[in-house]
């Protein structure tokens, strides 16, 4: 049985930290690769690992960058909108061109109700580098909020386009997404072949 892209990150941060136990940035690689593990497999039971992870990263290096980051996209995962707001922004203050913070703030900012703030957040993720996967990731999803299947479906293909073929749970949880609006916009058949 193949490990997943989740597994396979997560091991692989496992033998750096054997050897080098004082190496923050595997730390974050794990708390993030823990995070999509859990998306993987829908099983939360990753998220105390990622917390621990975060953790020991903000121990050996205190405020890095990643670490905050890795802790916000570990908070939206647990349905801790308001909080993982609350830090984004903040980490948007230090570094305003970091793409993946305002993906987190739209996230955020999408499921506390905030759309008109979450679609603003989305621009800027274009405007910084246009043609993004988190971009379009995020815009489909405010497409679909706002009932705009067809345009979620357009984000969703140029999302799966900038999938690399080894992003097996990416690339499933894209198609399962596009299945899901084709299912709902009554197209059964086109739904399907793509679930296959």
């Amino acid at each position: 049985d193949s490990l997943s892209p989740a597994a396979l990150r997560i091991e692989a941060a496992q033998k750096v930290l054997q050897k080098q136990p004082n190496r923050y940035q595997a730390y974050n690689d794990m708390a993030l690769a823990l995070v999509s593990r859990a998306r993987e497999t829908g099983d939360n039971s990753c998220f105390p690992q990622a917390h621990a992870a975060i953790d020991s990263s903000l121990r050996i290096q205190a405020k890095n960058f990643e670490g905050e980051q890795a802790h916000v996209a570990l908070l939206l995962a647990e349905h801790s909108y308001r909080t993982a707001l609350e830090e984004a922004e903040t980490l948007n203050h230090r570094m305003p061109d970091a793409v993946l913070i305002w993906g987190y703030m739209a996230e955020a900012e999408a499921a506390l109700g905030d759309y008109k703030q979450a679609e603003q957040s989305a621009q800027w993720m274009m405007n910084l580098r246009p043609g993004n996967l988190a971009a379009y990731l995020v815009g489909a999803t405010l497409r679909q909020d706002w009932g705009d299947m067809d345009g979620a479906l357009e984000f969703l293909s140029k999302a799966l386009q900038q999938t690399p073929p080894f992003e097996t749970e990416e690339t499933a949880s894209i198609l399962t997404r596009m299945a899901t609006i084709l299912r709902q916009s009554g197209r059964a058949a086109a739904a399907e072949a793509l679930l296959e």
